[in-house]
C-alpha cells in the first residue's frame, strides 16, 4: 500500500508568508490520514520576466512550476523562507518529516515518492493554483484540497532578521560535511542552503562510524 503524504504550496512573495506557514502547519497537525511525510513547494506569484502570457491560469502555472529561481535577487528570500519553514515545523509539527523541494526543472513535471492525499494552498481563489499543482506533480484529480490562507488574527513574524547580513552569491562547486546522525531540520536548512548556492556540483562528506562514536 502506498504511503500517504501532504503537499503544501506556499507563495514566498505573500506579505503574510509566516502566517500562512503557521496556518498550514496547524492544518497538517490535525490531519489524521498522513504517514509523517510533508512536502513543501515554494513558489512566487509575483510576475517574472519569463512570464509572457496575460492569462491568469497560464501565468499562475508558470509562476508555480518555476519555483524559486537561484538568481541573486531570489537567493536571500529562498534562504529565509526555507529556514523559517523548517524552524516552524520543528516547533509546531515535530513528529512529521518535512522536505522543502528545491532545484527541479520547471520544464519537467515532478513525481513525489509517495502519494499525496492532501494539498494545502495559501490562497482563497484556489482553482488556478490547484490545477497547476495537479498537473505539475501528477496529483490525483480527487486529492483533498484545503486553503491555508491565514486570517488577520494569525501572528505574522518578519523574516528580515534571518540571514540579515548575508549578500548571497552562487558558486560552481561547493562542499560541506557532518555526521548527519540522525538527520533533523537543522541539517535540512544547511543542505537546502548548500543546494541553493551551488551551480554545478555539491560534495557532501559524511563522517564514518568511528568518528560518530567519539563525537
Amino acid at each position: 500500500m502506498s504511503s500517504k503524504s501532504v503537499l503544501m504550496c506556499l507563495d514566498v512573495s505573500a506579505s503574510r508568508f509566516s502566517a500562512n506557514v503557521l496556518s498550514a502547519l496547524k492544518n497538517v497537525s490535525t490531519y489524521k490520514n498522513v504517514e509523517k511525510q510533508v512536502f513543501v513547494h515554494m513558489y512566487s506569484a509575483t510576475p517574472t520576466s519569463t512570464s509572457t502570457s496575460s492569462s491568469t491560469s497560464s501565468s499562475t502555472t508558470t509562476a508555480f512550476s518555476s519555483g524559486l529561481f537561484s538568481t541573486r535577487p531570489y537567493l536571500k528570500k529562498l534562504l529565509q523562507c526555507t529556514s523559517h519553514v523548517y524552524n516552524s515545523a520543528s516547533k509546531h509539527a515535530p513528529l512529521l518529516n518535512f522536505t522543502v523541494l528545491q532545484r527541479y526543472s520547471p520544464q519537467q513535471p515532478q513525481r513525489l515518492e509517495s502519494d499525496v492525499n492532501l494539498l494545502l494552498v495559501d490562497v482563497h481563489h484556489m482553482d488556478p493554483l490547484v490545477d497547476a499543482a495537479k498537473q505539475y506533480f501528477g496529483l490525483s484529480p480527487d486529492v483533498q484540497v484545503i486553503s491555508c490562507h491565514a486570517d488577520e488574527t494569525t501572528p505574522n513574524d518578519s523574516l528580515e532578521a534571518l540571514f540579515q547580513d548575508l549578500d548571497p552569491q552562487t558558486y560552481d562547486y561547493c562542499a560541506l560535511g557532518g555526521t548527519f546522525d540522525s538527520i533533523h531540520n537543522g541539517h535540512k536548512v544547511l543542505l537546502g542552503a548548500a543546494i541553493a548556492l551551488t551551480n554545478k556540483s555539491l560534495t557532501i562528506g559524511v563522517t564514518d562510524q568511528a568518528m560518530n562514536q567519539s563525537k
